[in-house]
């Protein structure tokens, strides 16, 4: 019987997946300051902001490409939002 190997990323996938979400969330949870109301900020504005093109931030998003730590902290900062929101800091790699 031949046995599965385990993905030695799995846990490195499951990090990206949820910073991914929580730049999702981000996106979509903009407040006007002026009406209060909750706004979209669309992938292609991110996009633009980051110099880059809204396929790449929809690959950040999704998991696909892992987003290196300069583009996390420019899209925290046209979000605004700290690194910390992003879940960074918690990350920690279990050693057994």
């Amino acid at each position: 019987m031949i046995q599965e190997k385990e993905n030695p990323f799995k846990k490195d996938m499951e990090f990206y997946r949820g910073i991914g979400i929580k730049i999702k969330e981000a996106r979509h949870t903009n407040i006007n300051q002026f009406t209060g109301k909750c706004f979209l900020i669309t992938q292609t504005k991110v996009a633009k902001a980051l110099g880059t093109t809204f396929q790449q931030i929809q690959k950040y998003e999704k998991a696909h490409n892992r987003i290196p730590l300069i583009s996390l902290i420019k899209i925290g900062n046209y979000l605004k939002k700290p690194l910390s929101y992003f879940g960074v800091e918690s990350y920690r790699e279990d050693k057994e």
